[in-house]
Order: structure tokens, then C-alpha cells, then sequence
């Protein structure tokens, strides 16, 4: 998704990238909520409240989400928590 572009990301014929990019926001949202305590407290790099709070803003879509935010996380937010937890 990143690799096409923020310009194909912001297409507003085509939809299909930012409703994949909300998707997984809400899956990250999860799956760090399933994580251990103890793991989060071994990562204070990454923003874990943060996760949770981009979920529900999304999951309710709270005034409409901003395109910009989305690209943002998955462009920018998501590679660099990849980093912090050495998956990447």
C-alpha cells in the first residue's frame, strides 16, 4: 500500500487503500491489546495508548477520519514501530 504512494493512498476514486489502512489500524489496535503487560512495559519507545486510541477514533469514525492521519500511521508510524520491536 505505502509503496504505490500517498497520491494512489488520497485517489478519491479509489477507496479501497484507506479502508485497508483503517482495517489495520483496528487489527494493531488488537493485537497489542492481546499482548502482555509485561512485553508493553519492555517497549515505552512504541505508543501503545496511542494504538489504542487511533482504534477507536477509526472504529468510530469520529467526525470522519483524516486521510492525512491515516497515511501518517501506516507510512510513517507503522514502520517505525516494526523498528522499535526489532521486527524489521
Amino acid at each position: 500500500m505505502v509503496a504505490r504512494g500517498s497520491e494512489a493512498f488520497a485517489d478519491p476514486l479509489i477507496d479501497d487503500q484507506r479502508r485497508i489502512a483503517r482495517s489495520l489500524i483496528v487489527d494493531l489496535s488488537a493485537a497489542a491489546d492481546r499482548l502482555p503487560e509485561q512485553f508493553r512495559l519492555r517497549h515505552p519507545e512504541v505508543d501503545w495508548r496511542g494504538i489504542r486510541a487511533a482504534r477507536n477514533f477509526i472504529a468510530h469514525d469520529y467526525a470522519g477520519t483524516d486521510d492525512r492521519i491515516l497515511w501518517q500511521a501506516i507510512a510513517v508510524e507503522f514502520p517505525r514501530i516494526l523498528v522499535a520491536l526489532g521486527l524489521q
